[in-house]
């Protein structure tokens, strides 16, 4: 706009003057002037003649409006449709991997079932990055959609032929089809009907979106609610109890708190009496189950452009439940001395490395030459190769290791034939404790505070962001009376995810909106140098907003931060219009007040009919081409258009009502406030 206000007082009078030819006709004689100026002037006359009427019409519009305000509803931008749709169900903490991959391959082919839906990809666990600690118990599955057109009309709608006969029903259905496509809002309604499975919680949003509000507020569905306190306990409590007071709110599609405890942990807890009888330290023990149990990488393999980590560690069924770990074998001297770094973990923590590799290849011994019959090894790699009589897990009788020899039955703990013979393995579980215990999976922190989270998603068909959290606050309140939901001291609420967004936009509104009309009265001002003039046109801004608000509730649109940009436009737009009705009725003043024409109230109507009525065409020229080139944007659709349609909605119902304002009032309050003027100075 400002290029092209630069453009309107430089290249345009320019281009006026080469384009303009031939004969111009008087205002009165234009073909489209007279035809509007028989249209206009019945009404202005009127209006001018019973000023009390048509000011009293004005004002009841205002306020017929107000009761709209609450009904519109509050979001911070309004879901941009992206073509596709992500989907994050929740489970409880310490599900299996098997479980998981059932929940996620059943949920693949639930929505796959969907003719709309091109393609589904579901990931369940994490990758191995730090920035997406995603747990088992949350699976991000992106459905890709097929283009719009593309999608079968399954929705039935009445028509007025419904009750036709059946001969005719075809016909009429080509004409006017009785089936549509579903809409992006009815087909996430439908899976998520579909998707009602036992333990998970479901959460259908769009791609992009999620990530943004992942990143800006930490939650990824429209609305969260942080539990914050300093113990986990308590925040375990308190985001139950609320998860099911927000369940119970109408138009929540769902709610659940991301449980702070109940994740399962193996515990190995070294006995130091037991480690002191043995002459162990607890390093030593972290250094079995470190490459016994977690893997020791040895070496990296390359295949073509990739790189793989080699890592050697007891089989899975060796390690897969607490039992077979209290079995797993730590070497110790015989007679309970001291290991330290001299002991038998030495060739172990030194050596490891050329120990496996020399036992990945399956042939000799590390140590040179052949290993005779009966020697014995620690198992596993944990100890000096060759072969081991001793306890073994329970693994069958001639479980092959490569060059680390056999385990043979656990009939003896004592080693047999090998350059160290005062060497022994005692089980894990008689230096340590071996124990599940359940805890955290996720220590969340804010502000220095513990803290969880309950995530809600909720049906926009229902309900807006404004309107659910403020009936969630009061359900909240009242559950706290009720004694539902018990809050321990120094443990407190935070909303946020898009509420919060919208929280912080709204008070930039506070600044923004007085400010925008403060620049509006100052350069009006510096335009008209009179206050009551400034404040005539100051008068379109209520009445535009009159036909910008009515229009969003016509089409369901929301108070958002897309809605608010176009406001602020509008305000721009109507003192624009508002300015050219009054240059012209200043001009029709002065003019006729020069020549001694103005001497009562009916002169003053006459020049302020000049004014209006031969200048219609200039007038509506102006709000004409504006609206033009924002109409179109009521229909458009794709990418973006879901905030384009916010911003020009209130634009195009804003001009529709100024125009009545600026036809009709402004003339009427004009011509009142020049007859107080002419009385006062008679």
């Amino acid at each position: 706009m400002f290029f092209a206000a630069i453009l309107g007082v430089t290249l345009a009078p320019a281009l006026m003057v080469l384009l303009i030819r031939g004969r111009i006709h008087e205002e009165e004689n234009h073909p489209v002037s007279r035809f509007l100026i028989a249209i206009y002037k019945p009404f202005v006359f009127v209006a001018l003649r019973n000023p009390k009427t048509t000011i009293a019409i004005g004002v009841a519009a205002i306020v017929a409006t107000l009761p709209l305000l609450p009904r519109l509803g509050s979001e911070f931008m309004p879901r941009l449709d992206e073509g596709d749709v992500l989907y994050m169900p929740t489970t409880f903490n310490g599900v299996s991997i098997e479980e998981a991959k059932r929940a996620l391959q059943q949920q693949d082919r639930i929505l796959r079932s969907f003719p709309e839906v091109a393609s589904v990809f579901g990931k369940a666990g994490r990758a191995e990055t730090a920035t997406d600690p995603a747990p088992l118990s949350m699976v991000e599955t992106t459905i890709r959609l097929l283009p719009e057109a593309a999608w079968p009309a399954v929705v039935e709608e009445e028509r007025w032929w419904s009750g036709a006969p059946g001969f005719l029903r075809p016909a009429l259905a080509a004409l006017w089809p009785d089936k549509r496509p579903r809409t992006t809002d009815e087909l996430i309604a439908a899976m998520n009907e579909e998707l009602q499975l036992p333990g998970w919680t479901n959460s259908l949003t769009m791609p992009i979106m999620t990530r943004i509000d992942m990143l800006t507020t930490g939650v990824r569905t429209p609305i969260g609610v942080k539990v914050l306190g300093h113990s986990l306990e308590e925040i375990e409590r308190v985001g139950t109890g609320l998860e099911q007071v927000l369940a119970r709110v109408p138009g929540t599609r769902s709610a659940f708190y991301e449980r702070s405890l109940g994740a399962y942990y193996v515990d190995i807890v070294p006995d130091r009496d037991a480690l002191a009888r043995y002459g162990l330290t607890i390093d030593d023990i972290h250094d079995v189950v470190e490459m016994a149990i977690g893997g020791e990488p040895i070496s990296t393999t390359v295949e073509g452009r990739a790189r793989f980590t080699i890592n050697v560690r007891y089989p899975r069924d060796l390690r897969d439940d607490p039992e077979r770990l209290r079995e797993v074998l730590v070497p110790v001297r015989a007679g309970g001395g001291g290991m330290g770094m001299q002991g038998s973990l030495f060739p172990l923590l030194t050596n490891r490395r050329a120990l496996a590799m020399g036992g990945m290849g399956g042939g000799a011994p590390a140590s040179g030459g052949s290993a005779r019959p009966g020697a014995a090894a620690a198992p596993l790699g944990l100890g000096a190769p060759g072969r081991l009589h001793g306890p073994t897990l329970g693994v069958p009788r001639m479980l092959d290791v490569g060059s680390f020899g056999s385990l043979p039955a656990p009939e003896a703990t004592e080693l047999q034939g090998v350059s160290d013979p005062g060497l022994v393995h005692v089980p894990l579980g008689q230096l340590a404790e071996v124990k599940v215990t359940s805890g955290p999976p996720m220590i969340r922190n804010e502000n220095g505070m513990l803290a969880g989270v309950v995530f809600v998603d909720i049906d926009p068909a229902q309900t807006d962001v404004g309107t659910y959290v403020a009936r969630a606050k009061e359900a909240v309140r009242h559950a706290q009376q009720q004694g539902a939901l018990e809050m321990p001291k120094g443990t407190f609420l935070e909303w946020t995810g898009q509420y919060e967004q919208m929280e912080r936009m709204a008070e930039r509104m506070q600044w923004i909106l007085p400010l925008t009309l403060l620049l509006v009265v100052v350069l009006l001002y510096l335009h008209f140098r009179n206050a009551i003039e400034t404040a005539i046109v100051l008068l379109s801004v209520p009445f535009a907003m009159v036909g910008s608000i009515w229009l969003l509730w016509l089409l369901d649109y929301r108070l958002s931060t897309a809605v608010y940009v176009g406001m602020i436009a509008l305000v721009g737009l109507a003192a624009e219009t508002g300015i050219v009705m009054i240059v012209y009725l200043d001009r029709a003043f002065e003019r006729r007040k020069a020549a001694g024409r103005i001497r009562d109230l009916n002169d003053i109507i006459h020049a302020h009919m000049e004014g209006t009525v031969l200048r219609v065409r200039p007038k509506l020229m102006t709000v004409a081409t504006t609206a033009i080139g924002l109409v179109p944007l009521l229909w458009s659709d794709g990418a973006g258009a879901d905030v384009m349609k916010r911003i020009a909605a209130p634009m195009v119902g804003g001009l529709i009502t100024s125009v009545f304002l600026t036809l009709e009032i402004i003339p009427v309050v004009y011509t009142y406030w020049r007859l107080w003027e002419l009385k006062r100075e008679q």
